[in-house]
């Protein structure tokens, strides 16, 4: 979505809303040959809050997507994904149109549609590749109510709705409003995602409510889980994840050291998660660093692929986009169990971030510096547990053990104090002493060995 700046200046043309006819920040429809094509949001019928993100389109070219479909508003071929060399023919993806409408081309129409386009695939090895499961819908974020003149009200027994619909394994910037109409928004999965989003708030509020009524004894009860408890698959790391839950049952800051690769460190991280979905009344928030980030939204996915988890990332706009659609609801309930996001984005956005009471803070990588660096911010975040997890041994450094000793002795309200004894300051033999009680576990890939700590 492109925002259009405030002022006109230096003798440039700077477009107005073509309701108002002012300048501001303005939705702009990606409509092939659009000519209103730019609105303040509140401006619209009905009217938005905030600039929305993904590819919008104006009433009129929603007008003849319905009529003569969704290629009509494309402004042509964007990419190409594959050949069948046998045929002919490319995999392409079309301008403003999601992969859901992508098509194979016979090579000579596309020669003369977008022969650079083809010189540039033939010549370069294709980094990413093509996934099916960008077609498939992962999240409804905003329902639009279709609204035309009178002399079109037949338009509406067709279609009375969009929806902006976020792809699986996809950002936010790439959602793209679809037709309610359209066949992959009617089968079982698709109206599943309808009801979900339709619910989202309510849940959100009358989950509260029942937390409230249940008391923190009853949600923290059952600490242990069993064998019956876990896909059998997934057996092997229960005593992990009751260690941790141990911890949080108590409302005890933890800290586990796990060897393994990425992927099965945070494995055991999101099934503890996962574990503590009905028992919790607090959203729950995962921070990596930049690099492993991807590796929880893939597990994440894999795992859980219903759950309730947003994935923050992206540029300042889009966050913000983000945080309107997916955080709070009308009455200020957070709608979401699970925030993944990495350190950068937590300490730029730590204003909008920090008044949340979390259930739980989970920091992957902590001997990484992009994490450590951070932990001054961190602290300063509510939380009922803070939960830090290392890829390796720490380090036989006081500076070490004194930053993970200052987030784990420093309580769970935000604080900037510690309890840290005096002598771990300057004895190393200290800090370790006083670091064993917060250890839940380590996990040794080379022995493939498990110490779990009392």
């Amino acid at each position: 979505m492109k925002p259009s700046e405030e002022s006109a200046t230096n003798g440039h043309h700077h477009p107005t809303c073509v309701i108002c006819k002012r300048y501001g920040q303005l939705l702009w429809c990606a409509g092939n040959g659009c000519i209103n094509d730019h609105f303040h949001p509140h401006c619209l019928d009905p009217p938005v809050e905030y600039i929305i993100p993904g590819v919008w389109h104006c009433i009129s070219c929603v007008r003849k997507k319905i009529l003569f479909g969704e290629h009509v508003v494309s402004h042509g071929v964007e990419s190409i994904w594959e050949v069948r060399q046998a045929e002919k023919k490319y995999w392409v993806k079309y301008e403003g149109l999601a992969h859901m409408h992508n098509s194979w081309i016979e090579e000579a129409e596309l020669l003369r549609e977008a022969p650079r386009l083809v010189s540039r695939f033939n010549n370069i090895n294709q980094a990413i590749r093509w996934k099916v499961e960008w077609t498939v819908p992962h999240r409804l974020l905003m329902k639009r109510k279709l609204s035309f003149s009178k002399r079109d009200d037949d338009i509406l027994k067709i279609c009375s709705n969009e929806w902006l619909v976020k792809w699986t394994g996809l950002d936010y910037e790439q959602a793209t409003w679809e037709l309610e109409s359209a066949s992959f928004l009617k089968g079982p999965k698709a109206l599943t995602l309808m009801k979900d989003f339709e619910t989202r708030q309510e849940k959100a509020e009358s989950f509260l409510l029942e937390a409230d009524k249940q008391g923190k004894d009853s949600l923290r009860k059952s600490s242990q889980l069993t064998v019956d408890d876990l896909p059998q698959a997934y057996n092997c790391h229960l005593s992990h994840i009751n260690q941790l839950r141990k911890y949080w049952s108590k409302g005890h800051n933890a800290l586990c050291i796990d060897e393994h690769a990425d992927q099965v460190r945070v494995l055991k991280i999101i099934l503890f998660i996962i574990s503590l979905h009905s028992n919790v009344s607090m959203p729950i928030l995962v921070i990596s660093t930049p690099k492993t980030l991807n590796v929880w939204e893939d597990e994440f996915l894999r795992i859980a692929p219903s759950a309730n988890i947003v994935v923050y990332k992206g540029y300042k706009d889009l966050r913000n986009s983000i945080r309107s659609l997916e955080f709070f609801n009308k009455r200020g309930c957070i709608m979401f169990q699970v925030l993944l996001t990495s350190s950068d984005v937590v300490v730029e956005d730590f204003e909008e971030l920090k008044y949340i009471g979390w259930e739980a803070i989970i920091m992957d990588e902590c001997e990484s510096s992009t994490m450590s660096e951070y932990f001054g911010k961190f602290k300063l975040m509510t939380a009922k547990i803070m939960l830090l997890v290392l890829g390796s041994q720490i380090k036989d450094s006081l500076t070490d053990y004194l930053g993970l000793l200052y987030l784990l002795e420093s309580g769970n309200h935000g604080s900037d104090s510690n309890n840290m004894d005096a002598e771990c300051l300057t004895d190393i033999d200290k800090a370790k002493k006083q670091m064993e009680p917060y250890i839940a576990f380590e996990s040794k890939s080379c022995f493939s060995q498990f110490v779990e700590h009392a």
